[in-house]
C-alpha cells in the first residue's frame, strides 16, 4: 500500500489515507458502474479535481483535507455557497471553470450532449479506454484523463480478487 500511496507524495499522512479511501470506495467502483451503464446508455465520466475549490461556510475542513472533496463541484454548478446560497468566493480561474461547467450541464439538459462550439470535447465514456475528463481551473486544467491509471483500479481489483 505504501509503495501506491507513498505518504511523502501528500501533503499529510492524512491526505494518503483519504486517497486510498477515495480511490477504493468512490472512484474505482465508480468507473465499473460507468462501464456497465455504457454498454446500454450513454455515459460522461468526470473528475472535479480543483486542489483548492471554496469551502463551505457551514462545514469548513481542515486544511490536510482540504481540497476537490465529495460534492465540492456543487457551488461552481450554481455559483454559491451550498450552505448558506452566499456567492462562491472563486478566483477568476474558478469562476472561468465554473462557467464551463454550467456550460457543459446546460447543454447535456438541453440536447442530451454537453459539447458545443468552444469547450473541449467531453467523450462519451468508453470502458475500454476509462476516459474521463478531469475539470480543473487553469489553462491545461480541462483534459482528458483514463481514470483507472489516475486512481490505481487495477490494483483495487487485485486487492478485490484476494480477498
Amino acid at each position: 500500500m505504501l509503495t501506491r500511496y507513498p505518504v511523502e507524495a501528500y501533503a499529510s499522512p492524512s491526505a494518503a489515507l483519504a486517497a486510498t479511501q477515495t480511490d477504493h470506495f468512490w472512484v474505482c467502483p465508480s468507473v465499473t458502474a460507468a462501464g456497465e451503464l455504457a454498454a446500454v446508455s450513454p455515459v460522461r465520466f468526470y473528475q472535479f479535481a480543483d486542489p483548492a475549490p471554496p469551502q463551505s461556510l457551514a462545514i469548513p475542513l481542515p486544511p490536510a483535507l482540504a481540497g476537490p472533496t465529495h460534492g465540492a463541484e456543487l457551488p461552481y454548478l450554481r455559483m454559491t455557497d451550498p450552505s448558506f446560497g452566499l456567492p462562491a468566493a472563486f478566483t477568476p480561474q474558478q469562476k472561468a471553470l465554473s462557467t464551463l461547467m454550467v456550460d457543459y450541464w446546460t447543454g447535456y439538459a438541453q440536447q442530451g450532449d454537453p459539447n458545443h462550439r468552444g469547450t473541449p470535447h467531453w467523450p462519451r465514456y468508453d470502458p475500454a479506454k476509462a476516459n474521463a475528463l478531469r475539470l480543473a481551473p487553469g489553462p491545461r486544467g480541462v483534459a482528458p484523463i483514463d481514470i483507472r491509471t489516475a486512481h490505481q483500479c487495477g490494483f483495487w481489483d487485485e486487492v478485490a480478487e484476494a480477498s
